[in-house]
C-alpha cells in the first residue's frame, strides 16, 4: 500500500472522524441533561479521552507497520486475545457508521423537506423502529409500503444510499478519499466559522445560570452522549500502512486532532447553551432549533448542508479503518486470505471493503438508532480500556513516542477521591442481583488496579486511562452488556470453528 498521507491529512481525517453525528445531534441530549455545564462535561470527557490517545499514540510509535489495537493486542497478547479484539471493532467502526447513517438520513430528510421535498416513510425506517410505534402509526406506515410476496417493503433508503456511495469511494483508494475528506473539511470549517461569528450576538446570559441546573448527576447523566462525541480518534491508527513516518506522524495526529475538536465542542456548547435555552435542546437537530429560536431561518439550510458534510467526513473515516483491521487479521491468518488481497488499480484490500459495505447495509433494515449508539460506545471503551491496560501492565520497547512517566502512587489518590465522588452522586446498591453484578466485578477491577499500581510505583498516566474507561463501562446498562456479551460469545465461537476449519499456525508476534 503506498504511504501517501502526511501529518496533516491524518489531522483532518482526525478532525473529520469525531466532527459528526455527535455535535450534531448528541450534543442536544446532552445540554438537556448537563445544562451549561456540558462546557464541563465535554472538558472532562476530552481529558478522559487524553489518557487513552496517549496509550494509542505510544503503541503507535512502537508498532508504526500496522496499526489499531487490534495489531497491538496480537503483538502482545497473542491471536486469541487479537481475534477477540477484532471482533469488538467491529462494533467501533461498522456499528458506528450504521449510527452515523441512521442520523445522516434524519437530516438529509429534514434538509429534503425545507425545500418542500418529502420521502415516503416507508422509504426512511427500518422493521425495527415501525414496530415501537404506536399501533395505529406503524399500520398506516405499513399498509402504504410496497410488497414483495408477503413482505411489506420497508428501508431507509437514504442511509443505505449513502452507506454504498461511501463503500465505492473508498473502494477507490486512499488518494480519492484523502482529497475528498479535505474538500468537505474546508466546507464545513468556513460555514462553522461564521456560524460562531454571527451566533455570539444571539446569546443570553440568563440561558447559563444555573450552571448545573440537575446538580452533579444532571451533569455525568450526559456522558455517554458526549463520548460517543469524541469516538474516532483512534481510526487514525488503522492508515498506518499508508502513512508517511507512521511512527511520528500518527501520534501528532492523535494530539493536535483530539485538542482541536475538544476546543471546537466547547466554544459550540457555550454558543448553543447561549442561543437556546438547554431545557429545550433535547431533540435530534438542535442546531436547527437554535437557528429557528433567533429567527435567522436563512441559516437553516446552511446548518443542515453542515451536518450532512460532517457525517459523510464520519462514514468516509470509518468506512476506511474497518477494511484495514481485517486486512491485518487476514494477514496473520485470522481471516480469509482473499480479505488482505489488494485491487490491482485502487491498491485497496476490496474484498475487506466490499464486506465491510454489506455488514452495514444489512442491519440498517432492523436496528434502530438508540441500540446501536449504545453499542458503539461499549464497544470502543472496551477497545478504549484493553488498550490502555497494554501500557499499564508493560513497558514497551524503545519508540519515538513515550507516554511521560509519572508515578503513580503519588496521583492515584486524586483518583480514588474523584472515584468516591462518582459514588456519592450515583450510589451503587451493593446487592447481588444481575442488574448489579457487573459494576461490583468491575469495582473489584479497580480496587486491583489501584493496589497494583500503588505497590509497583506504574505509570499514571495509562493507570488514569484504564480506570476512566472501566468507570465508564460501570455505568453502561444491563441490556447493553447483555448485548455485547452475546456479540462476544458469538466471536469465540467463530474463532474455534475457522481455527479448525483453517487448522493452520497462526503468526505470533510476541
Amino acid at each position: 500500500m503506498k504511504k501517501v498521507l502526511g501529518t496533516a491529512d491524518l489531522i483532518v481525517l482526525g478532525v473529520a472522524s469525531m466532527v459528526g453525528a455527535g455535535i450534531f445531534a448528541t450534543i442536544g441530549i446532552a445540554s438537556a441533561e448537563a445544562g451549561p455545564s456540558v462546557v464541563i462535561l465535554f472538558l472532562i470527557t476530552g481529558i478522559t479521552c487524553l489518557f487513552s490517545a496517549w496509550c494509542y499514540a505510544e503503541l503507535a510509535s512502537e508498532f508504526p507497520d500496522a496499526g489499531s489495537a487490534y495489531t497491538y493486542v496480537h503483538r502482545r497478547l497473542g491471536p486469541w486475545m487479537a481475534w477477540m479484539i477484532g471482533w469488538d471493532l467491529f462494533l467501533e467502526y461498522a456499528v458506528g457508521n450504521m449510527a452515523v447513517a441512521l442520523s445522516w438520513s434524519d437530516y438529509f430528510c429534514n434538509w429534503l423537506n425545507s425545500f418542500g421535498i418529502s420521502l415516503p416513510n416507508w422509504m426512511t425506517i427500518s422493521y425495527t423502529e415501525v414496530h415501537a410505534l404506536p399501533q395505529q402509526a406503524a399500520d398506516i406506515i405499513i399498509h402504504s409500503a410496497p410488497t414483495f410476496g408477503s413482505w411489506y417493503v420497508l428501508l431507509d433508503l437514504p442511509a443505505i444510499t449513502i452507506t454504498i456511495l461511501i463503500t465505492g469511494i473508498v473502494l477507490m483508494g486512499v488518494q480519492l478519499s484523502n482529497r475528498l475528506n479535505w474538500m468537505l473539511f474546508l466546507l464545513k470549517a468556513t460555514v462553522l466559522l461564521v456560524f460562531i461569528g454571527w451566533g455570539w450576538q444571539y446569546c443570553t446570559a440568563s440561558n447559563w445560570s444555573p450552571i448545573f441546573p440537575k446538580g452533579w448527576s444532571g451533569m455525568l447523566n450526559g456522558t455517554a452522549a458526549v463520548f460517543f462525541a469524541y469516538i474516532g480518534f483512534d481510526a487514525l491508527t488503522t492508515l498506518s500502512g499508508e502513512s508517511k513516518e507512521a511512527g511520528r506522524t500518527i501520534p501528532k495526529a492523535i494530539f493536535w486532532s483530539l485538542g482541536i475538536v475538544t476546543l471546537l465542542y466547547i466554544v459550540l456548547a457555550i454558543l448553543l447553551t447561549g442561543m437556546v435555552h438547554p431545557s429545550k435542546l433535547n431533540v435530534g437537530d438542535p442546531w436547527l432549533l437554535a437557528v429557528q429560536e433567533v429567527g435567522w431561518f436563512a441559516f437553516e439550510p446552511w446548518v443542515a448542508s453542515t451536518a450532512l458534510i460532517s457525517m459523510i467526513g464520519v462514514l468516509l473515516v470509518f468506512q476506511m479503518g474497518q477494511p484495514r483491521i481485517w486486512m491485518y487479521m487476514s494477514k496473520d491468518g485470522l481471516l480469509p486470505k482473499c480479505f488482505s488481497s489488494l485491487h490491482p488499480r485502487f491498491n485497496t484490500p476490496h474484498w475487506s471493503v466490499v464486506a465491510t459495505g454489506i455488514s452495514i447495509l444489512l442491519p440498517l433494515l432492523f436496528l434502530n438508532l438508540t441500540t446501536v449508539i449504545e453499542l458503539t460506545s461499549i464497544g470502543t471503551i472496551l477497545a478504549f480500556t484493553l488498550v490502555c491496560y497494554l501500557v499499564w501492565s508493560s513497558p514497551s520497547s524503545p519508540s519515538a513516542f513515550k507516554v511521560w512517566y509519572i508515578n503513580g502512587r503519588y496521583g492515584i489518590l486524586c483518583f480514588i477521591i474523584g472515584a468516591f465522588v462518582y459514588l456519592y452522586v450515583h450510589p451503587i446498591q451493593w446487592t447481588l442481583s444481575v442488574k448489579h453484578s457487573i459494576p461490583i466485578l468491575l469495582g473489584c477491577c479497580l480496587i486491583v488496579i489501584v493496589i497494583k499500581t500503588i505497590y509497583h510505583q506504574l505509570s499514571l498516566i495509562p493507570t488514569l486511562g484504564l480506570c476512566s474507561n472501566i468507570l465508564l463501562l460501570m455505568t453502561m446498562s444491563v441490556q447493553n452488556w447483555l448485548r455485547v456479551l452475546i456479540w462476544l460469545g458469538i466471536g469465540f465461537l467463530f474463532f474455534i470453528a475457522y481455527q479448525r476449519l483453517n487448522k493452520k499456525n497462526y503468526t505470533n508476534y510476541k
